[in-house]
């Protein structure tokens, strides 16, 4: 496994074609949930299936251990290689099939993965609203701004703060907010069908900002509204930021723009 969670952090290896990737993203997405279920006021939904994975893997009471990752990566494995995606969503079903074509190449182990797992699985993936769609044909998605992009994943905890954003071109961004070992703020291009991070589009953090507290204080200077009526985390205001961007390039120039007018 590559995967480590004290990082939460993936290692590829440089003959990776990526489809080794899933396995370990599989785990971390368990990791997430568990995560976000043992949040205060966490989601009735979040913490059932939280429940439902935690007796599958008869994890009750104890940290998640290696044979629990090989459970897990199995099982992601051989979900993503039936290439039958929980939603109708296009762009999502077009990523499943590619993965599925590409999984049949390798030694895979395949293993019958529980029905409420599959589910559960989904959940992570889709919105309710998206899986509702295709469990009744005869209800129609809504149609998706044309002006603005769609945050597809957001996650802000303290393990992890991040979000992804599909733009109105189609690409897709990847924000991510450390805060330990090493303060940074990272905006990364995302590749192979929108689900890896492939390029650093803008990054910033004490270094290059003159040290820590010159580093919060520019990227205030670079993205807080000085008339709000309140603050609101970085995350969301870096997330409202890139949203109305239509490409790439705006999103690099946005950034890029903001960081030569705080360092002026």
């Amino acid at each position: 496994m590559t995967y480590d969670s004290t990082t939460n952090t993936i290692t590829t290896g440089r003959n990776s074609d990526g489809t080794d990737v899933i396995a370990d993203l599989g785990v971390s997405w368990v990791y997430e949930m568990r995560a976000d279920a043992a949040r205060p006021g966490a989601p009735r939904s979040i913490v059932s299936d939280w429940k439902t994975l935690e007796a599958w893997l008869g994890c009750a009471g104890r940290e998640l251990d290696q044979n629990d990752h090989t459970k897990i990566a199995d099982a992601t494995c051989s979900y993503i290689a039936k290439g039958v995606p929980p939603s109708a969503e296009p762009e999502l079903a077009a990523i499943f099939q590619n993965l599925a074509e590409l999984m049949k190449h390798r030694n895979q182990v395949h293993v019958a993965v529980p029905p409420e797992i599959e589910r559960v699985f989904g959940r992570m993936l889709a919105t309710d609203g998206a899986i509702q769609v295709k469990k009744a044909p005869g209800l129609k998605p809504v149609a998706a701004s044309a002006t603005i992009g769609k945050v597809t994943t957001y996650a802000n905890s303290k393990r992890m703060c991040c979000c992804t954003i599909k733009l109105v071109s189609g690409e897709k961004v990847f924000i991510s907010i450390a805060a330990a070992p090493t303060p940074s703020v990272k905006v990364f291009k995302m590749g192979f069908f929108g689900m890896f991070p492939v390029q650093t589009i803008w990054e910033y953090n004490p270094i290059m900002a003159g040290g820590y507290d010159a580093y919060l204080r520019k990227l205030m200077l670079m993205f807080q509204d000085p008339f709000a009526d309140e603050l609101k985390h970085p995350l969301d205001i870096l997330r409202d930021r890139v949203l109305p961007c239509k490409s790439i390039s705006e999103v690099r120039d946005l950034f890029f723009n903001a960081e030569r007018s705080a360092s002026g």
